[in-house]
């Protein structure tokens, strides 16, 4: 489903094929435009979803122990690459943080598009318009986002 997204998202806002996934699921204070990956989302809301109901009373963590619910919260666990069982809520967020650093990361290590990627971090103020769309008219909005994709190329170039 998330690639059937990233296409969709790319064809909806006339980005390029070529246009870098970090720019779809990094956060929008990093120049991203936030949009959650499911896979991760899916998997993360199962697993809160499930520690809330592991911690119930006698009767519910016996029918728990006889349906192999650990096992399944283990093996969930391992693939997101948490550990469990001391897996808690703030684990589950700090985790979430670190998959979208890692895609800005993975963003920044593009020759061309990603040589830009780094100097949108944290810039809550320079980012502003992806908070607020109607801040720009739609075809604003689309301009900078392609500008957004190939700022990288620009800059690598030295033409910024």
């Amino acid at each position: 489903m998330d690639s059937l997204i990233r296409v969709q998202v790319k064809d909806i806002l006339y980005l390029p094929a070529c246009t870098p996934n970090g720019l779809i699921y990094c956060c929008k204070r990093d120049g991203g435009l936030g949009i959650p990956k499911l896979e991760t989302l899916a998997t993360s809301t199962d697993l809160k979803q499930r520690i809330q109901l592991h911690t119930g009373d006698r009767t519910l963590q016996a029918l728990l122990g006889a349906t192999h619910f650990k096992k399944r919260l283990e093996r969930m666990a391992k693939s997101i690459r948490l550990q469990w069982p001391a897996l808690t809520f703030k684990q589950m967020y700090a985790h979430k943080r670190c998959l979208k650093a890692s895609e800005l990361r993975q963003w920044s290590q593009f020759p061309s598009k990603g040589k830009g990627a780094l100097s949108f971090v944290d810039g809550r103020f320079g980012n502003c318009w992806l908070y607020d769309p109607s801040l720009l008219k739609l075809s604003r909005f689309l301009t900078a986002l392609l500008g957004q994709v190939n700022r990288g190329s620009a800059q690598a170039r030295g033409t910024t």
